[in-house]
């Protein structure tokens, strides 16, 4: 079959775009006139001449309804007619994605070329679901909104020309040109290289924001891959000799942080990114730091994955760390090894219920705690010994064991205990959450109220010092674990109240926690089951 070139799909889609301004139709008064009708998406596509597989079929649907010149029709006569030519589900799906967009009061509008464009791309890209894209589509606008306001800023001693690049590339991601307005900062980017030696001192002001818009326009683009290589020249620039591997360390903490508390994927990418680039870079006794970071950064995105293949590579680095680590040399990294090995270790074998690997998860932890010092490193400490307490509960909750649980409970006590000195209010807030957790399974395990009675103050406690602005994730755990906690109540008086509490709850975490985090989205949804399922029971 004959393929259409790209220069007679752009010129088509030009001819149906003037046709239907003749007729002074939106895209979705033009979507109307079809039967059945079809979506801005798919028409959009076609005017920007992006939709590759258009054929006669479509062609000669698009010149009936604008009555264009049927010689149009001739240059697609010998093309292809499958399906492929109509409407398509991700194209229907985008739609979907506008209309979230453009009925929320909090997400930033833009033009309509950059929002259909951005909604096909989330559409299409590997999102696990519609809840996922529309998360990334969000915090795509919301850097096309930074990067529009940045255009909007007045010219100062940083660059006018530079304030012109950026108004242009706001101007082009309103029109949809993303690899256009791409292009052009990478233009800027050449031009700053060059003008660097001579204006050093402003050029370095200049290079902050434009990494700023880079940062931003790989998030549009959906690369965390650019994204780290970026990271990587800036600090090269900036870092003294033998120092990149430390700066990189940094860096790969930071964004992993950042991707952890407020559950955002593009973070969490860019940190595995930067640590399988230190891994490379690492030589001698920084092997065993890199493979560290490596696996802590593939356990943070393999937890938020129902499939375990991630999770087991965590595994395999970890060990690998452990074994390029000595603890005759370096007992701190050894006992830092052990304790995130532990920690992958219970995921696994929590996911698997697998008692072997929560065995060995709480070996590993007991050796960290061992080698930390409470009054030399009270944070170390304390979090194995929170780590430690989270493999006994889980390996109680498997076995039903009770006193596994009561010692769960007892460690996190400890390490709360320890911390109420500390200002610091994110540590604490995950204690309270995970002591409510333990005594919430422990009440479930003996049908004790009272339990989840002290449960209930724990999350109340928690709920004190954490906020949705603090940490999101965790915030929305203990929203979720309310819910649970009605649920739990539930079993023991059958009172419908519950039932109302627990749905509220989980509905209010469930935005947050399903947030490309696959295993809590899955539990959401089966607690949700539980309750409707629940209700029907009652007379």
């Amino acid at each position: 079959m004959t393929k259409v070139s790209p220069e007679d799909l752009k010129a088509f889609g030009l001819a149906v775009k003037r046709a239907r301004s003749l007729k002074t139709w939106t895209l979705d008064e033009f979507g109307g006139k079809f039967d059945p009708p079809v979506g801005k998406s798919f028409i959009s596509k076609i005017e920007k001449g992006r939709k590759e597989t258009l054929n006669s079929r479509t062609v000669g649907r698009f010149i009936k309804a604008l009555e264009m010149d049927e010689i149009w029709i001739d240059k697609f006569l010998d093309t292809d007619t499958s399906d492929e030519s109509d409407e398509t589900a991700a194209e229907r799906d985008a739609d979907r994605l506008i209309k979230m967009v453009t009925r929320s009061e909090t997400i930033p509008q833009s033009s309509e070329d950059l929002l259909i464009l951005l909604a096909n791309q989330h559409a299409e890209g590997n999102y696990t679901d519609q809840s996922t894209a529309f998360v990334g589509l969000t915090k795509a606008l919301e850097a096309a909104e930074r990067i529009r306001k940045r255009g909007e800023m007045p010219a100062d001693n940083t660059g006018s020309q530079l304030n012109a690049v950026m108004a242009e590339v706001a101007k082009l991601n309103d029109e949809g040109a993303l690899d256009e307005a791409n292009e052009l900062l990478d233009d800027e980017e050449k031009r700053m290289r060059q003008e660097h030696k001579a204006v050093k001192e402003r050029l370095d002001e200049q290079s902050r924001r434009l990494l700023e818009q880079r940062l931003d326009q790989d998030r549009l683009r959906n690369d965390p891959t650019a994204a780290a290589d970026r990271l990587l020249r800036d600090l090269m620039r900036q870092a003294p000799a033998g120092g990149v591997f430390s700066a990189t360390q940094e860096l790969i903490v930071q964004w992993r942080d950042r991707g952890e508390s407020q559950g955002d994927p593009f973070d969490l990418n860019v940190a595995l990114m930067l640590a399988n680039r230190n891994t490379k870079r690492a030589k001698g006794p920084q092997k065993g730091d890199a493979l560290h970071d490596l696996g802590n950064c593939r356990h943070s995105i393999g937890e938020r994955r129902i499939d375990l293949a991630i999770l087991q590579s965590a595994e395999k680095a970890m060990r690998a760390a452990l074994k390029a680590t000595s603890k005759t040399k370096s007992r701190y990294n050894w006992a830092a090894s052990q304790d995130s090995l532990g920690i992958v270790l219970a995921a696994l074998g929590s996911r698997q219920k697998q008692p072997v690997l929560l065995r060995q998860a709480i070996h590993g932890h007991k050796a960290a705690v061992s080698v930390f010092d409470p009054d030399h490193d009270p944070n170390e400490w304390c979090n194995s010994k929170a780590h430690l307490s989270g493999a006994l509960f889980e390996l109680g909750k498997l076995e039903q064991d009770s006193a596994l649980m009561e010692k769960a409970i007892s460690t996190e006590t400890a390490v709360l205990t320890f911390r109420s000195k500390d200002k610091a209010d994110e540590p604490k807030a995950r204690n309270y959450i995970s002591l409510a957790i333990y005594k919430r399974g422990f009440g479930r395990l003996t049908k004790n109220a009272t339990l989840f009675d002290e449960a209930q103050k724990h999350y109340e406690d928690a709920l004190k010092v954490t906020s949705p602005e603090k940490a999101l994730f965790d915030w929305a755990n203990l929203i979720g674990g309310l819910g649970e906690l009605a649920l739990d109540r539930f079993a023991l008086d059958q009172s419908p109240l519950h039932l109302d509490e627990a749905e509220r709850r989980l509905l209010d975490a469930k935005p947050v926690m399903g947030k490309g985090h696959e295993p809590l989205a899955e539990r959401c949804d089966d607690l949700l089951a539980q309750i409707a399922a629940a209700r029907a029971t009652i007379p």
